[in-house]
């Protein structure tokens, strides 16, 4: 499957906050997979997520993104006590001070879903990799917006 057409790009002024940043990856990947046909397809059907939230209350949450030199890293846990979540963030530069716990990790969304088998541990592993593709796409896409360099 080929989505770098269906990948938005941007106007040049518009800068983005990393939960900002979140919330334009998570939806292009509902626009490109998350129509009827395709969630059968790629997730099998296997695959109902019960909420999905961008990280507002991180010190970076209100930061402008200013660099490009950073992953879209994505990992699914089983919950600690139910369900599966994806863990979102980013891990490198993004022009803003890194927390000195985490260094340059800045969590920016959580999605989770209340299934706990195997299948849909396989569907959230699956939509994780979707999303750090996606997420990689839209950036260096649009990798003028996320730089101080003009």
């Amino acid at each position: 499957m080929n989505i770098d057409t269906l990948i938005p790009a941007y106007d040049e002024k518009k800068r983005l906050t990393p939960p900002e940043l979140f919330e334009e990856i998570i939806n292009t990947v509902r626009q490109i997979f998350f129509t009827d046909e395709t969630k059968r397809y790629v997730f099998d059907g296997k695959l109902s997520l019960d909420y999905c939230l961008a990280e507002q209350y991180q010190w970076c949450s209100k930061e402008k993104i200013r660099d490009f030199e950073f992953d879209v890293e994505c990992v699914a846990h089983f919950g600690s006590c139910e369900g599966i979540y994806i863990e979102v963030s980013l891990h490198g530069d993004l022009g803003i001070e890194p927390d000195p716990e985490d260094g340059r990790r800045y969590y920016i969304g959580t999605l989770k879903t209340l299934s706990d088998d195997f299948d849909a541990m396989r569907a959230c592993g699956e939509l994780a990799g979707i999303i750090t593709a996606v997420g990689l796409k839209l950036v260096w896409l649009n990798s003028r917006n996320f730089s101080t360099a003009k």
